[in-house]
C-alpha cells in the first residue's frame, strides 16, 4: 500500500453553506503525491451531509457521529488519519490550491515537526481579505526554529491551529490532543505544540483562507471553558525545564489570548469576572508592571470601540 503524506481533517456541524467550496478545496488539491480528506461529520442537523453525496472520490472519507463536538471530532479524524502529515481544516474555511505542493516543497528536504504559513482572514461582514504573515523575522531562517533557540518567541506565532502542518508521529508520541472544551480547545493544542516541536519551519507561502465575522455567538458558560484552556496552558508552559528563557515570551503571548477572549466576551454578563480572571494569571506569572499597564489600556480601547 502507497503511504500517504497528507491527511485533512474537517470537523463538520451544520456548515451547509460552506462545506461543499471547503471540500471541493480539499480534493482539487495541485499535488501530485498522496492524500486523504476525512470528514467527521459530527451530527449535523442541516443539509450539510446531503450535500456531501455529491462528491465520488476514493481519497474521501466521511465518518457519520453523534454531536460531539469539535475537539472529538479532531482528536477522532486523528485516531482515522495514515497521513504523514495532518492539516486541520474548519468547515466554514477553505484551502489554497497549492496547499500540499507548497507544504510537501519544505517537508520533502526538511523533517519538520510542525509548519506554520501566512493566512488570508476573509470578513464577510466587512467584505475584505487580509493577509497575515506570524513570525516573518524568521521566514528565512537556516534550520529549525523551537522555543529555546527563539527564547520562546515562537510562543508569539499565531494561536489558529489551521494555518499550520503537523507531523502525525509528533502529535501522538507526545499525546498531543485536543481537550474537551467546546472553545479555546485550540489553546492549549497550540502552546503544547509550540513548547514540545524541536522542529518547527515557517513558510512564505499562504495556504488557508480563514472566515471572520461570522463564528457562532458565546454564551456564559463559555466563560468556565476559556479559564479552563487558559490555566491548562499555563501549567504546561511553567513546567518548561528553563522557564525564566521564555517567561517574558509566554507572558506576552497569554496575554493576547486574554485580551481576544476579553473583546469576545464584552457583552456578557460575566465579561468583568472574566477580566479579572485574567489580570490575576498574568499576575502569577510574575509579570513587570508595563505589562499590566498593555493590558488596562488595550482593555480600555476593546470596550471603548467594536473592533
Amino acid at each position: 500500500m502507497k503511504k500517504i503524506e497528507f491527511s485533512i481533517i474537517i470537523p463538520l456541524h451544520n456548515q451547509e453553506k460552506y462545506i461543499k467550496k471547503c471540500t471541493e478545496s480539499a480534493l482539487n488539491q495541485n499535488f501530485e503525491g498522496t492524500f486523504e480528506v476525512i470528514i467527521i461529520n459530527d451530527g449535523s442537523k442541516d443539509k450539510s451531509r446531503e450535500l456531501l453525496k455529491d462528491f465520488k472520490d476514493e481519497r474521501l472519507l466521511i465518518i457519520d457521529n453523534d454531536n460531539h463536538g469539535v475537539s472529538y471530532s479532531r482528536n477522532f479524524g486523528l485516531e482515522h488519519a495514515n497521513g504523514k502529515y495532518i492539516i486541520f481544516l474548519d468547515a466554514d474555511d477553505y484551502l489554497n490550491l497549492n496547499a500540499l505542493k507548497n507544504i510537501q516543497s519544505i517537508v520533502q528536504n526538511d523533517d519538520a515537526d510542525v509548519i506554520i504559513a501566512p493566512f488570508y482572514a476573509l470578513r464577510e461582514d466587512r467584505n475584505d481579505i487580509k493577509l497575515y504573515r506570524p513570525l516573518k523575522n524568521y521566514t528565512n531562517a537556516k534550520g529549525f526554529l523551537n522555543i529555546k533557540n527563539t527564547k520562546g518567541q515562537i510562543l508569539n506565532a499565531n494561536m489558529e491551529l489551521c494555518t499550520k502542518a503537523y507531523k502525525k508521529d509528533f502529535l501522538t508520541t507526545n499525546n498531543i490532543d485536543f481537550p474537551p472544551y467546546k472553545v479555546a480547545e485550540d489553546l492549549p493544542f497550540f502552546y503544547k505544540v509550540m513548547a514540545l516541536a524541536e522542529k518547527i519551519k515557517v513558510s512564505n507561502q499562504p495556504f488557508y483562507y480563514y472566515r471572520k465575522g461570522h463564528k457562532a455567538s458565546f454564551k456564559e458558560e463559555s466563560i468556565k471553558e476559556v479559564m479552563l484552556a487558559i490555566k491548562e496552558s499555563s501549567e504546561f508552559v511553567k513546567k518548561y525545564e528553563d522557564y525564566s528563557l521564555i517567561k517574558k515570551a509566554y507572558t506576552r503571548s497569554i496575554m493576547n489570548a486574554c485580551l481576544y477572549w476579553c473583546k469576545k466576551f464584552k457583552k456578557l454578563n460575566n465579561s468583568l469576572l472574566f477580566c479579572r480572571f485574567c489580570l490575576a494569571e498574568i499576575k502569577s506569572l510574575n509579570a513587570s508592571l508595563v505589562y499590566f499597564i498593555r493590558f488596562y489600556f488595550r482593555l480600555f480601547i476593546i470596550n471603548l470601540i467594536d473592533i
